[in-house]
């Protein structure tokens, strides 16, 4: 089970969407967006 918590407006929807590959393929994120897991061994970026 994956908890994703956040302030209103964090992208709390879009990361999880993006995870599960639910966006539609024409959505484009800016260079500068990235997805950062925090794990016990260390930070994954998706």
């Amino acid at each position: 089970v994956l908890g994703l918590v956040g302030e209103s407006g964090s992208g709390k929807t879009v990361t999880a969407k993006s995870l599960m590959q639910l966006n539609p393929e024409n959505v484009v994120y800016g260079a500068e967006s990235s997805i950062n897991l925090k794990l016990g061994i260390g930070v994954l970026d998706v």
